[in-house]
């Protein structure tokens, strides 16, 4: 496990069990998600709060 005054930073692809992990290894440290996943959430959002207004195919 890290110290915890130790500055960390992950790099993650947003799967919920590696950010539990991460969150064990150190709670303090900054997480990043990488460019890919987040612009597949942000265009998922966009589906769901305006059905028939956009698709991305």
């Amino acid at each position: 496990m890290l110290d915890s005054t130790e500055k960390a930073t992950f790099l993650s692809d947003g799967e919920e069990s590696i950010h539990e992990l991460q969150y064990y290894l150190n709670p303090h440290a900054e997480q990043i998600l990488d460019c890919y996943d987040m612009e597949r959430v942000i265009i998922w959002l966009i589906e769901v709060l305006t059905p028939g207004k956009f698709r991305v195919t």
